[in-house]
C-alpha cells in the first residue's frame, strides 16, 4: 500500500493524506490460539513507513485501520441463564438466549467458544 501511495504521488502529484490499512487485526477464536502481537505489528508498520514514505517526503501521511474486532472481541460476553433440561438420547440445556443473540454459529457454522461461568476448567463434550 505504501508503494502504491508513492506511485500515485509521483505520477499525479496528488497529496496523499492517508493510507487505510484495511480490515484490522485478527483475534484468537479458540482456546490455545495466540493473540496478535500488536506492538510488533506496530513496529513493523512504522519501519516500512519510514523506509518507503518518509524518503519520498510523505512523512505526514496518516494511517487508518479498522480495529473494532481486535479491541472488542475479547471482551464481549453473551450471558444466559439455563431454564430447562431435556433428557433424551442426549442431554440438552435450554437457555433464555437464542440463535438471534449469537448469529455467526447459527448462520454459517462459525466456531464460538462457550464457557460456563464457574466451570471454566471442567471437561466438556
Amino acid at each position: 500500500l505504501f508503494r502504491t501511495a508513492v506511485e500515485l504521488h509521483r505520477e499525479t502529484g496528488a497529496h496523499i493524506s492517508f493510507v487505510n490499512l484495511s480490515g484490522g487485526v485478527g483475534v484468537p477464536y479458540r482456546p490455545g490460539q495466540k493473540p496478535a502481537d500488536i506492538l510488533r505489528i506496530g513496529r513493523e508498520v512504522e519501519k516500512i513507513y519510514r523506509e518507503i514514505l518518509v524518503p519520498e517526503g510523505m512523512g505526514d501521511v496518516a494511517l487508518f485501520t479498522e480495529m473494532g474486532r481486535f479491541m472488542l472481541a475479547p471482551y464481549g460476553c453473551l450471558v444466559a441463564t439455563a431454564i430447562r433440561e431435556k433428557h433424551i438420547y442426549k442431554e440438552y440445556i435450554g437457555l433464555d438466549a437464542c440463535a438471534a443473540n449469537l448469529m455467526r454459529p447459527a448462520m454459517y457454522g462459525a466456531y464460538h467458544h462457550i464457557t460456563v461461568c464457574g466451570k471454566e476448567d471442567a471437561p466438556c463434550d
